[in-house]
């Protein structure tokens, strides 16, 4: 079937766009550190005085630990909208090609965003697991980590920017959340 030019391949990251990670990996380092802790403002979470060690250790609690995430408010309706309006949904994420992982943490990872994924009610054409973005086919990506956007920009791919304070440097339209990819796609698609 040939694809009308309307119907677009939008590919979705999943951490920080469909999912709350960081509201989640905030809650655990409060636990850990037993204070707290006010949203991250750089990539890496170094603001919360983390050590990659750290981080490493408590980001393997989320994927070994059956602690699920929340959806972002209106990401699953508005999938299930752009879905419905022939458009195809590809979720392209890193989660499973972390450089620290071991064979059994990058299959603890693929299990655990697909449950992740299922609980949320986020229903998907693909899912594709890579390190490069730029080498899944899309139309447009929507991202928010800082070294995906640079790396869609460099590579002319379309990128849709879900804006938080750690990538407000990039350059490229912007979007808060679900609501306003909707109004995205429903003003230009």
């Amino acid at each position: 079937m040939e694809r009308s030019v309307y119907q677009v391949i939008i590919g979705v990251d999943i951490d920080n766009v469909l999912l709350s990670y960081s509201d989640l990996f905030q809650h655990i380092v409060q636990i850990e550190q037993g204070t707290t802790l006010i949203p991250h403002t750089h990539w890496g979470f170094q603001d919360w005085g983390l050590t990659d060690q750290d981080f490493q250790r408590l980001h393997l609690r989320i994927i070994h630990e059956p602690i699920f995430l929340d959806a972002k408010m209106a990401a699953a309706a508005t999938i299930d909208i752009l879905r419905d309006k022939g458009h195809t949904i590809r979720i392209v994420t890193q989660r499973a090609n972390i450089p620290f992982y071991t064979y059994l943490d990058k299959k603890a990872a693929i299990g655990v965003t697909i449950e992740n994924l299922h609980c949320a009610g986020i229903e998907y054409h693909d899912l594709c697991f890579v390190e490069d973005k730029t080498s899944v086919t899309f139309d447009i990506l929507i991202e928010d980590a800082p070294h995906h956007i640079s790396s869609c920009n460099k590579a002319k791919r379309n990128v849709l920017i879900m804006d938080y304070p750690y990538n407000r440097h990039c350059t490229g339209p912007r979007v808060k959340n679900w609501s306003e990819i909707h109004d995205y796609f429903k003003e230009t698609r």
